[in-house]
């Protein structure tokens, strides 16, 4: 993708008589979640949440984080808690990765339990 990008900037400057110089930073990774791993945390937040409360996401999303680098490394799962309850009532409340954004309060405690579920069903998992 980016080498027939850089050869279309090219190409279309050099019909107009121009020059492009094509220079890409490269981003974050693609954060790609192991499958076992959301079978794991699908478990653990159904038994701590209930299972309403624990789905998937019904399609891929086309996001990076910087956890990708991470899920390189070791297995992992990003986890989506919904921080933004308010956001369902008016889309006009900024997302995450906005100066604007707010964390929905309520939302806090649910999120460390439920991590915390997470890392002590690991831990007893193997016992």
């Amino acid at each position: 993708m980016n080498r027939r990008l850089e050869e279309l900037a090219k190409g279309i400057c050099a019909a107009h008589r121009c020059s492009a110089e094509y220079v890409r930073d490269k981003g974050y990774e693609p954060t790609v979640n192991d499958p076992a791993m959301v079978d794991f945390v699908l478990q653990t937040a159904a038994k701590f949440l209930g299972k309403e409360h624990a789905e998937l996401h019904p399609k891929p999303f086309m996001t990076g984080e910087d956890t990708g680098a991470y899920f390189r490394k070791v297995p992992g799962v990003l986890i989506w808690i919904g921080c933004t309850a308010a956001r369902n009532l008016r889309p006009d409340i900024p997302n995450l990765h906005n100066p604007a954004f707010r964390v929905d309060p309520e939302t806090l405690p649910v999120g460390v339990a439920l991590h915390v579920n997470n890392a002590l069903a690991w831990f007893e998992k193997d016992r």
